[in-house]
């Protein structure tokens, strides 16, 4: 290294300045490589977790089609048992009546078997022709194998389906027994894959808690929305004001990190949830459809779906978003707002137990939540 300047030094001088320079460049390039080192690292353990993010999404929702599938299978069984309940009254009630009808013969087989040539000889209208009483006899046999026919008909029947019906209450109690077991489960991989994602984007999880808090307040479901579009729009100006800051001062770190913390609040405005959406319908819970879009109600066209599911039935997500909502709602119940791209949302209100939380990424398919204990399907859910 080559030092020079108009003053006279002394040797020791000439050394001194150089070294220094040295020093603050190693210093400096010690620092650099340190933070190279970090930036490495973190990419890893950013590309690890998104690793373990989507495995643990992909049980979340091998166990969800499990878990949703047995429910379907439970309610199937659940219902053919009251149709073999009913099947089985109306059994009963003809039985009932066929017995009646032939005990009306029970004298006149008591009479015959004391008293045949009396009993012949009334029936025949006293006439002493012996075949107008074998007639007679005859016809009465005949009437009495038909209506034991009748009857040993209706017994098999009715002892069939009880046959039936043991055989679904036993494997009833199977698949209640499989659906414990799947949903403690699904809670185990829930809760995992939500402190994963947490983990991972710390960041969204904090600015969506905040902006949930807010469209909280709202006092309409349409305002919540306003109040989560307006609230996310703001945090991005802010962001991007930040990163155009770092732009003009060449801060390459900072300008990544505000990139990086804009995509993730824009994420879902890709529209990528709609496009797995097209895919295939899926069934959103177990039950009956009670009213569709636009039907008419007593408050105007309705803005939604309900259904009349069963007791805790499960709901899936309908497409693959963004929580940005989950949390009891006014008087819907516990409520999502999930947003599945380009500001298009999906509303699921009226559940008693919700499995995801603000912030989280959903994929389609996977259980959100679940519908409230009741008994019958007395209650719906939207």
């Amino acid at each position: 290294m080559v030092y020079a300047s108009s003053k006279q030094t002394t040797h020791s001088d000439s050394l001194i300045i150089p070294k220094t320079l040295f020093s603050q460049k190693q210093k400096t390039l010690h620092e650099l490589s340190v933070l190279q080192d970090k930036k490495t690292q973190a990419l890893k353990h950013l590309q690890i977790d998104q690793q373990l993010a989507a495995h643990l999404n992909q049980n979340l929702l091998n166990a969800s089609n499990a878990l949703f599938l047995t429910e379907k299978k439970v309610a199937s069984y659940k219902q053919q048992l009251i149709e073999i309940d009913t099947k089985c009254l109306v059994l009963d009630h003809e039985l009932n009546a066929q017995s009646q009808q032939f005990s009306k013969f029970l004298p006149l087989i008591e009479r015959l078997s004391l008293y045949p040539t009396d009993t012949l000889i009334a029936a025949s209208n006293n006439s002493p022709s012996p075949l107008i009483g074998l007639m007679f006899v005859k016809q009465i046999a005949n009437l009495l194998e038909k209506k034991a026919k009748e009857i040993k008909a209706v017994q098999e029947q009715l002892y069939a389906l009880r046959k039936e019906q043991n055989q679904k209450f036993i494997a009833l109690n199977q698949l209640q027994s499989t659906l414990s077991l799947q949903k403690k489960n699904l809670s185990i991989v829930a809760k995992k894959a939500k402190l994963t994602q947490q983990h991972s984007s710390n960041y969204v999880f904090k600015i969506s808690q905040n902006v949930a808090k807010m469209a909280k307040k709202a006092k309409t479901i349409n305002d919540a929305i306003k109040t989560i579009i307006q609230s996310k729009r703001k945090v991005e100006q802010k962001l991007q004001a930040q990163a155009n800051l770092a732009i003009q001062h060449q801060d390459q770190e900072k300008i990544s990190l505000y990139k990086e913390k804009i995509n993730a609040i824009t994420y879902a405005n890709t529209a990528e949830g709609l496009k797995i959406s097209s895919e295939k319908n899926i069934e959103l819970v177990n039950g009956p459809i009670v009213s569709l879009w636009g039907s008419k109600t007593d408050s105007g066209p309705a803005q939604g779906i309900t259904y009349a599911p069963p007791s805790q039935a499960s709901v899936r997500s309908p497409c693959s978003g963004q929580v940005e909502f989950a949390g009891s709602f006014r008087g819907f119940g516990h409520m999502i707002i999930l947003n599945c791209g380009k500001d298009y949302r999906f509303v699921l209100a009226g559940m008693g137990l919700l499995t995801v939380g603000t912030g989280q990424t959903a994929q389609k398919g996977i259980i959100i939540g679940r519908m409230p204990v009741w008994s019958g399907n007395q209650d719906t859910g939207r």
